[in-house]
């Protein structure tokens, strides 16, 4: 399944109707609620009622299957509770370009993949709670659609015929919520659907469900008051998820939501520029904040598959309809590369190291990369730490009023791993209009100290070339523990300078080999706290780790075609 907090992270609690996941733990919702709001409650109830009621009970999972809640990874259970038939095996662990190629050949109907898809997302939703939405009726309709079209002309009706694809829950369909989190947000269907969920239907795409976030969606795992908690199959002591209940995975990004959950469970992403993919008519907090811009991109199983789906929505013109998306269709000839590349590797940013097993996984890709006959040097973005502090800064300028306002409207309590990272801020004490401006020009200052630094780094290159690409963490660690707040990461950096980013997987944690580091020398006050946290390695036992590949302003192309380069050194 491929899953994200603000991503597409497939969530479903199949709770009591009067009780709400807080925190990672289920409880009375009454018990939370603030005099005289404890309507919020009911329409949490009505809520899960109404999705619930959506799924199929021939595929539940009995509950004497199901594992026990002290079992952490349950990545394999599809594998092993016998659930699952060898054809369903085979469809649901196919990449999305195996899928669409033989749907075409008409060796699999579309039907029969949704199906197979909808099964193991049901079975997803029971183990580590994934959904927000259900759409199988939906999906199923376009489904019998497309098979009816292929057995009438042998031809399929784009490029995308027959792939389920699921969507985070800021993308709109018509008739369903995005609440995004928000009870008072719920109950409002959409009256349209986004510009990108019309395009993927009109690909030949078929779109099922939409996946859990944070509420407002700037927070490090998907949690909120309706649909509760998000988990990892690999560790359900941590977020988010990834179980291969569908083949690609839509999400957005603004300081990582697409890119950190990849990381995390072992998937690939491409965070596009801002423009190339359409944003039309979803969801969103924050709404009019321009300085730091969201931008929306596909997550997958290999890079094959991001540019088969990023390629075919590209293509599709949607310029055309949404003024904001940029008139570039895909370059294929910007995906021709040198024989030889150069990676800037930066393992950190000299203010905060990563923890052992990032460590070990920048070394293990460089190894691979100098071993496939690319060269790899050193190269840290100059004064990150310095500026990354501004565009916190940019996020609290309204004081949080617009994600605090959305939480009164019900009543619903403030969530406490969202008010870590989002604390309100009294009035008297937010930037003025001029101050918040003096921000954005510290930000713009730094896009040009960036690019004249990424082109000197020439001087340190064998092939008198600038780096090709940025290879760094995403965050200082593996995937995080679920209610607790880190307080380091280093996924900013894209969305300040817009900088085209992929993810690509790289190693699982091993509590043997990733051992604490008895010689670690903290850089500050900030390193000695991360590193602190890593305190007992067998709490991230069988995390995966990946590691982002940045490059410049619009290169999609371009991070696509490295990102195979890496896959091919990494498998050698």
């Amino acid at each position: 399944m491929i899953l994200a907090w603000g991503v597409c992270a497939f969530l479903l609690v199949l709770a009591s109707a009067r009780s709400a996941f807080y925190y990672g733990n289920e409880i009375d919702a009454r018990d939370l609620l603030p005099r005289n709001t404890s309507y919020w409650a009911d329409i949490v109830a009505e809520k899960i009622a109404a999705r619930d009621a959506l799924i199929p009970a021939e595929y539940l999972v009995p509950d004497d299957l199901l594992p026990d809640d002290s079992v952490d990874d349950v990545s394999k259970f599809a594998f092993e509770s016998g659930l699952f038939t060898k054809r369903e095996l085979e469809i649901t662990e196919s990449t999305a370009s195996d899928v669409v190629g033989r749907v075409a050949t008409g060796e699999w109907s579309a039907t029969e993949v949704l199906e197979a898809v909808i099964k193991r997302t049901v079975v997803a939703q029971q183990l580590f709670r994934p959904l927000s939405e259900v759409l199988f009726e939906r999906g199923r309709e376009q489904a019998k659609k497309l098979d009816v079209y292929f057995a009438e002309t042998g031809k399929t009706i784009g490029p995308l015929h027959g792939l389920p694809i699921s969507l985070k829950d800021q993308f709109r369909f018509k008739g369903f919520d995005a609440t995004i989190g928000y009870v008072s947000w719920a109950n409002r269907p959409a009256e349209e659907d986004s510009l990108t969920v019309t395009a993927l239907e009109e690909l030949g795409a078929v779109l099922f469900v939409k996946t859990n976030i944070p509420t407002s969606l700037m927070a490090g795992e998907s949690i909120n008051n309706i649909f509760g908690e998000t988990e990892n199959p690999f560790n359900r002591r941590l977020t988010p998820v990834g179980f291969h209940g569908s083949f690609i995975g839509f999400g957005t990004d603004i300081a990582g939501s697409i890119r950190i959950p990849c990381t995390n469970t072992g998937l690939w992403c491409v965070r596009p520029s801002v423009g190339r993919c359409s944003y039309a008519n979803m969801a969103n907090s924050l709404r009019g904040e321009q300085a730091i811009t969201s931008t929306c991109g596909p997550m997958g199983r290999s890079p094959a598959d991001l540019k088969l789906v990023f390629s075919s929505l590209v293509n599709a013109g949607l310029w055309n309809s949404d003024p904001s998306t940029l008139p570039i269709p895909w370059r294929e000839s910007h995906e021709k590369l040198p024989e030889k590349l150069v990676f800037g590797w930066a393992n950190g940013d000299g203010h905060v190291q990563p923890w052992p097993p990032v460590q070990r996984a920048m070394h293990e890709v460089k190894d691979a990369l100098e071993a496939a006959g690319h060269e790899v040097v050193e190269w840290v973005p100059p004064q990150w730490y310095e500026y990354n502090t501004q565009m916190g800064k940019l996020f609290h300028v309204d004081g949080h009023l617009d994600i605090q306002t959305d939480f009164n409207a019900s009543g619903e309590p403030f969530l406490p791993i969202i008010s870590s990272y989002l604390a309100y801020v009294p009035h008297e004490e937010r930037p003025s209009v001029y101050q918040s401006w003096q921000l954005v020009q510290v930000l713009q200052n730094y896009t040009q100290l960036f690019r004249d630094t990424w082109n000197g780094s020439a001087n340190i290159t064998s092939t008198g070339r600038p780096i090709d690409a940025l290879i760094m963490p995403a965050t200082s660690n593996p995937a995080k523990e679920r209610g607790v707040a880190y307080p380091y990461g280093y996924g900013n950096l894209s969305p300040v300078l817009d900088l085209t980013t992929g993810v690509f997987p790289v190693t699982r944690v091993n509590s043997s080999v990733d051992v604490v580091n008895a010689s670690f020398v903290p850089l500050n006050d900030a390193d000695k706290t991360n590193q602190a946290l890593y305190d007992d390695p067998k709490t991230w036992e069988n995390a995966p780790v990946g590691l982002q590949l940045i490059g410049r302003r619009l290169e999609e192309e371009k991070i696509v075609a490295m990102l195979k380069v890496v896959e091919s050194a990494l498998k050698n």
